[in-house]
């Protein structure tokens, strides 16, 4: 709860400065969501994060494209 005091000295702050405080409070409460719901990525994650894959292959399938490929060339 807010104490009466600092309400009441809010109430006495022209309309202009109220409007302040307000988005003063506004951008703090902004910027401390943004930290809480931020997590942490691990290294791999953040250096691929923007990669999307739909497909999953498997190794041996990666490696039957490799010989593929250096059978054609």
């Amino acid at each position: 709860m807010i104490p009466n005091a600092v309400l009441q000295d809010f109430e006495t702050l022209p309309s202009d400065a109220q409007q302040q405080v307000i988005d003063f409070i506004a951008f703090i409460k902004a910027r401390y969501q943004a930290r809480v719901t931020k997590q942490p990525q691990s290294t791999l994650e953040s250096s691929f994060g923007s990669i999307k894959v739909k497909k999953k292959v498997t190794l041996e399938q990666m490696d039957e494209a490799i010989r593929q490929r250096g059978a054609t060339l």
